[in-house]
């Protein structure tokens, strides 16, 4: 069996509709921006020149399934707008790390606004030279 085509999207709800009718899809939501590079390079002691945040059709239905309607006290549920904004979560950061699954080189980062904490993990491929969306979750202030 193939892997099927990926399709880029060119907006949120483009790849809603691709991860609707169960189509391989990338939304790239921005490319990192030269402060957030400069940052990470202090933060992580790695180069991320070039890359881009990416969210996948498949990650976006754990998005949809696991945060939508959040069951933990205090998370709030996110919204499509939250989602729209993952890019300022990366490029206006307070705190990145590295993750703590052994499988995956994956990131969390941090941003502290108004309407909650936001936290975005992101699984990293230097090869693509992309960071794709795994998780992301709003804890209450």
């Amino acid at each position: 069996m193939g892997l099927k085509k990926l399709y880029p999207a060119n907006e949120l709800g483009e790849l809603l509709l691709y991860t609707i009718y169960n189509a391989r899809a990338r939304w790239k939501v921005c490319e990192l921006d030269a402060k957030t590079i400069r940052k990470m390079k202090a933060d992580l002691n790695k180069d991320y020149s070039g890359f881009s945040l990416v969210l996948d059709s498949g990650y976006m239905i754990h998005f949809i399934n696991r945060h939508f309607y959040e069951k933990q006290p205090d998370h709030r549920s996110i919204t499509f707008a939250d989602i729209e904004r993952i890019g300022e979560v990366v490029n206006g950061y307070k705190t990145v790390k590295t993750g703590n699954r052994k499988d995956v080189d994956a990131l969390v980062f941090t941003k502290f606004t108004d309407s909650g904490v936001f936290e975005l993990v992101v699984k990293e491929n230097g090869k693509e030279k992309t960071l794709s969306g795994l998780s992301f979750r709003i804890m209450r202030h």
